[in-house]
């Protein structure tokens, strides 16, 4: 499993010394998404780069599109629900 940490500055999710769980979002692909994050997270000569990620703390809580999936032993999707 790769090793998260959140890219912004001063944010120590994912690291060993922070004992709370959050939920990590990877850098966008796309040109238009990936200026918008990096416009947005103040880091002076960082070069944001592909399987970085940036924490849930870091996003309003309404631009989160929460799903709950449950699938069976097999992995079948049994039922899917947004909160």
């Amino acid at each position: 499993m790769p090793e998260h940490r959140c890219i912004v500055p001063a944010c120590t999710s994912g690291y060993d010394s922070y004992v709370d769980k959050y939920h990590f979002f990877t850098v966008p692909k796309d040109d238009t998404r990936l200026a918008q994050w990096t416009k947005a997270i103040p880091r002076k000569d960082f070069i944001i780069k592909p399987k970085q990620v940036v924490c849930e703390l870091h996003f309003r809580e309404a631009d989160i599109i929460r799903k709950k999936i449950m699938t069976d032993t097999s992995g079948k999707v049994l039922t899917e629900m947004n909160n």
